[in-house]
């Protein structure tokens, strides 16, 4: 009987703009939001669920996986937007963070205290993914071709995830700050999140085959997941390092995503779906990558509301643009560059 495949689920794109709302806000420096970097481990659950179920899917339909064609496509979505991005900024950013960006291993530049921060230097989170795209692929042809069930992967990723929250949790024994600079933007400390997606991925079959139980358990513990994401969100607590707090959001979100996929509550669907909640999730991607740009500019604005307006009318403008004239190109050529069939 072959498995379901997962389809678009609007809700998927409002959480993906809720993710970016926070890492903005957060940046911004707008009261409420000080623990909004939690954003970027919402983005990397579901990077980690959707790359995961696209991979299986391709398994199901042809027994295989195009490694290349996997990378062409992660390629022509990723770097045409960044590549505008480093164009930009090259007159104002250093050749190392240009370099460091453009190679995806800025993340360990300032893990290590190589280099300063800069308009760049958010692409850190990106570098984390893009490792991860570019070792998880293998890592889960292997297992798939060993003959590991979707149980087994999850629990192998999920035991990965404990490892690396382990990590996280034993060099948080050392408090100095630069400690924390390597627990925050070091892969290895920041993986359990995307494994954690991966692991959600390969569990629950595209939610479409958990029974009635389950469902009933990943709904409570959803509801649950929507009050952590609320109270962390609210709060710039380095504690959620030291004690797995970062961890638990991650399993939190997993759940959410899963509740998405299967049988989700009509109110949180219907609030999630909402066209400009989809919309910014669809443009997330130059959201996030312009919005730190744009904070590094000296607007000639005094007062804090107007300047937050500025900020965010000009971080839209830029990202909207980027969507039309580079990312929607670039992504129409994906049938051609590499079929998906």
């Amino acid at each position: 009987m072959a498995r379901p495949r997962l389809g678009y689920h609007a809700s998927l794109d409002g959480f993906r703009g809720i993710a970016v709302a926070l890492v903005v806000l957060f940046h911004f420096g707008v009261p409420g939001a000080q623990g909004g970097f939690i954003g970027v481990d919402l983005f990397f659950v579901l990077s980690g669920f959707l790359i995961t179920r696209i991979l299986l899917d391709e398994w199901d339909r042809r027994g295989t996986l195009r490694l290349r064609t996997f990378y062409a496509r992660r390629a022509l979505r990723l770097l045409p937007a960044l590549g505008l991005v480093l164009l930009v900024c090259a007159p104002f950013v250093s050749l190392q963070w240009w370099l460091a960006t453009l190679s995806y291993v800025g993340n360990w530049f300032l893990a290590l205290h190589v280099l300063p921060v800069s308009p760049i230097s958010h692409t850190w989170s990106l570098a984390i993914e893009e490792q991860f795209y570019l070792i998880w692929p293998l890592l889960l042809l292997g297992l798939l071709r060993a003959g590991l069930s979707r149980t087994a992967i999850g629990r192998v990723a999920l035991a990965l995830a404990a490892a690396s929250c382990l990590q996280k949790i034993l060099l948080c024994i050392d408090h100095d700050l630069g400690t924390w600079m390597r627990i925050y933007f070091a892969t290895d400390t920041r993986a359990d999140a995307l494994l954690i997606g991966c692991a959600a991925a390969a569990l629950f079959e595209n939610g479409l085959r958990v029974s009635n139980p389950v469902r009933h358990a990943v709904f409570v513990l959803a509801v649950c997941g929507i009050g952590y994401f609320v109270a962390t969100a609210r709060i710039n607590d380095l504690n959620l390092f030291r004690y797995g707090g970062l961890t638990l959001l991650a399993a939190f979100t997993a759940v959410v995503i899963v509740h998405l996929v299967t049988d989700p509550w009509p109110s949180v669907e219907r609030v999630l779906s909402q066209r400009w909640l989809v919309g910014l999730g669809r443009i997330s991607y130059g959201v996030y990558l312009w919005h730190h740009v744009i904070m590094f500019i000296d607007l000639p604005i005094d007062n804090a509301a107007l300047l937050l307006a500025a900020r965010i009318a000009l971080t839209l403008a830029a990202s909207v643009l980027s969507y039309i004239v580079v990312e929607r190109r670039a992504l129409a050529l994906k049938p051609r560059l590499a079929p998906s069939s």
